[in-house]
């Protein structure tokens, strides 16, 4: 089975997330060297990771789900968990490749 999803890193990959389309977490990655950020920025870096990954994979369930998705009022996929923010929304889009796109 394919599953959706996305990952994001910083702090040179030492910090790394995955999650599925809506936000749920897939993976966690923290190596060593990440610990010497100190917890309150270790946990801001995780949180805004976490954004970014979710942003992704939902910009790519959309694109898996065009057809379906075309349809519905905007409140309804706010609904399912993947609505955006417009800046996320951008930022994801831009890593989309174009091969997922539909003409």
């Amino acid at each position: 089975m394919n599953e959706i999803t996305a990952t994001a890193s910083a702090h040179h990959d030492t910090v790394s997330v995955t999650t599925y389309p809506g936000g749920g977490l897939a993976e966690l990655k923290i190596d060593d060297h990440a610990l010497g950020l100190g917890p309150a920025r270790l946990a801001e870096t995780i949180l805004d990771l976490v954004g970014t990954a979710t942003a992704k994979a939902n910009q790519k369930t959309k694109h898996a789900l065009h057809d379906v998705l075309a349809d519905l009022p905007a409140e309804h996929v706010d609904a399912l968990g993947l609505g955006l923010d417009a800046e996320a929304a951008e930022q994801a889009e831009a890593t989309v490749p174009d091969s997922w796109r539909l003409s």
